[in-house]
């Protein structure tokens, strides 16, 4: 293809900075060397070293050191991102629509941590490389015993989690094969976050995804009653990594794992064993009080209206991923007869013509919510979240969330499973804060969320049931009102609310904390 020509990202005069990206790489650079070898976690401090020794022989028994894997970029035929899509994404079959996939295991690694250098190569020859990467945060961290571990392996397996590399901190860089195409040029130049993200669909199945950044229209979003961000995506591939590879580190990374990581390859089998597991709520807590909290709405008892919550559902509602969208005006609409959404499966197609059926009329009995406080010993600012409800045959806790992280201007998100990653994390996240990055976490602080049998305890799968995530977020902490929604499948539609007032003791306690996540 030629030699290869460096996009060099400068200021522009207006720009949100006075200096130069070349010289916010440098910085970013150097950020990214301290964090190789001396992040904040004593369990990876120390001298770096070769990495395990089953990956390095899987490395080498390839050309060169470099696993090559095919990657799947259907471009403007997949119409189902739920993000807004730049100017240039997809021109042709070519250009910026990624075929291949490279990794560069490093010689040397610091404990605990597996680095890689990966590059992600189009059609035309044009070049994203990201790294160090540390392979292990791609994988699931299991952190539950005994037989808990078929209900982790499961949830954790088949969500969505991922690393997101920023520009301006030099984590990527891209590098665009000899073009007489302007357009690209300045579409590179706009490309800010670069992510590598699980696939719920399969394990050892990945995604790409590079964003640009567009305030062309910003003053008239602003207008709008949902404020959508100015992202925009500019190219979105998928990958499979090599299994062998996979499993290998799944088991590196997990090394009580007392089950074989690639049960979770057969999903309905492992779901049944896992249903027959009851979930042990004293192992991952101690609950030290009841708040004084009380109820102040529930949603489909007092019609509160149905609309999007955020971006995400905005993008789903438009492209028609929640079927018969008009007959749901209200959250007791969503109950009084089946729910078809737009099914996800294939390679990451959302099939709105093969939907998805679900009957939520059972949350008409899920009508009583409790607030415990958990006794860490500390500022009592975390809590349990208690929803069941007489006749209910299913119960939902949530449990070891930290108030203070919760803020007015988004709703704090929470996947099924136990300390499970959010749908995005830093490449090289700050350290020096309370504000732990998930895999970080002390133990004590693991999150944990379950759909459990009323009446027997044992794990429900929510997914079964139509549900993929818990939303929490304030009303306003000056009314110490909470609010709690139950996401559907997919998280196109929110399916259950409701509004608790907790007491002034809790949130002032949470208010006190809060003041140590500033860094």
């Amino acid at each position: 293809m030629g030699k290869l020509r460096r996009i060099q990202f400068a200021a522009v005069p207006g720009s949100r900075s006075r200096i130069s990206w070349a010289a916010f790489c440098c910085l970013g650079a150097l950020a990214v060397g301290c964090y190789k070898y001396d992040i904040a976690s004593p369990a990876v401090r120390g001298s770096a070293a070769a990495p395990p020794q089953e990956m390095k022989q899987l490395f080498e028994q390839r050309p060169d050191g470099v696993m090559e894997l095919e990657m799947h970029s259907p471009g403007e035929e997949y119409g189902f991102d739920t993000a807004e899509k730049d100017e240039r994404f997809s021109p042709d079959d070519e250009e910026l629509r990624f075929r291949r996939a490279e990794l560069r295991l490093r010689d040397k690694t610091p404990p605990g941590r597996v680095l890689a250098d990966i590059e992600f190569v189009d059609g035309k020859g044009h070049r994203i490389t990201a790294g160090p990467i540390d392979l292990l945060r791609l994988v699931p961290k299991i952190e539950s015993h005994g037989e808990m571990q078929y209900v982790e392996l499961l949830l954790e397996e088949f969500t969505r989690y991922g690393v997101s590399f920023r520009r301006e901190h030099g984590e990527f860089d891209v590098q665009l094969a000899p073009t007489e195409q302007t357009e690209t040029v300045e579409a590179v130049d706009r490309a800010y976050r670069l992510s590598i993200t699980n696939n719920c669909l399969d394990p050892s199945k990945w995604e790409m995804a590079l964003s640009t950044e567009d305030y062309s229209d910003f003053a008239e979003r602003l207008k709008w009653d949902i404020n959508l961000n100015q992202k925009r995506l500019l190219a979105h591939s998928w990958f499979y990594l090599d299994p062998q590879l996979y499993y290998s580190l799944v088991r590196h990374k997990n090394p009580h794992l007392k089950l074989d990581p690639a049960l979770a390859a057969d999903y309905n089998s492992l779901s049944q064993r896992a249903e027959q597991v009851e979930i042990d709520f004293d192992s991952l807590r101690t609950l030290a009080d009841v708040d004084r909290s009380r109820t102040l709405e529930i949603g489909h008892q007092s019609g509160m209206t149905l609309r999007p919550l955020d971006r995400e559902q905005y993008y789903k509602w438009d492209l028609g991923l929640l079927l018969d969208k008009e007959r749901f005006s209200d959250y007791g609409k969503v109950l009084e007869g089946p729910v078809q959404l737009a099914q996800y499966s294939d390679r990451g197609f959302y099939m709105p013509d093969q939907p998805k059926t679900f009957d939520y009329a059972w949350l008409r009995s899920l009508d009583e919510v409790e607030i415990n406080v958990i006794g860490h010993g500390e500022t009592g600012s975390f809590i349990e979240v208690s929803l069941s409800g007489e006749g209910s045959p299913y119960a939902v806790r949530a449990g070891n969330i930290d108030l203070a992280l919760l803020d007015e201007q988004r709703l704090y998100t929470m996947a099924f499973g136990v300390n499970p990653y959010p749908l995005s994390r830093r490449h090289n996240p700050a350290q020096s804060t309370i504000t732990y990055d998930t895999d970080l976490r002390p133990e004590h602080y693991g999150q944990y969320l379950f759909m459990v049998d009323a009446e027997k305890g044992t794990w429900v799968n929510n997914q079964n049931l139509g549900f993929d995530r818990l939303y929490l977020g304030w009303d306003s902490i000056d009314r110490n009102v909470l609010e709690i929604y139950l996401l559907s499948y997919e998280r196109i539609v929110s399916v259950w609310s409701a509004r608790v007032q907790l007491s002034d003791e809790l949130v002032d306690r949470a208010r006190v904390r809060r003041r140590l996540y500033a860094y």
